[in-house]
């Protein structure tokens, strides 16, 4: 719960996740799982990535304008650590001041 996992990321791959992390605390077999865990995530990656195409090929063809959302990478909105005065010194130090400026 509130915990962030890729949205191709299924039930089979939580499946395939718990049984190597059981197998990592017990040293059973621990190889095996690994590369039936890389299988199982890397077959889920590819079908996603599959249907999303397909998704959006169809968009594309209806002329959707959905079709362009779909491929602009949603921007982070994560505050800056920097204050507006600490970015404002900056930006003034690497081209002068605005009041110096254009004249």
């Amino acid at each position: 719960a509130g915990k962030h996992r890729p949205a191709w990321f299924d039930a089979q791959c939580r499946e395939a996740k718990r049984r190597l992390r059981q197998a990592c605390k017990t040293g059973h077999a621990r190889d095996q799982l690994t590369r039936e865990y890389n299988r199982v995530t890397r077959h889920a990656r590819h079908q996603h990535e599959q249907l999303r195409a397909a998704r959006l090929l169809d968009k594309i063809a209806a002329k959707d304008p959905e079709a362009y959302r779909m491929l602009v990478k949603k921007a982070a909105r994560k505050p800056t650590p920097l204050s507006t005065t600490t970015w404002r010194q900056h930006i003034e130090q690497l081209f002068g001041s605005a009041e110096n400026g254009a004249q």
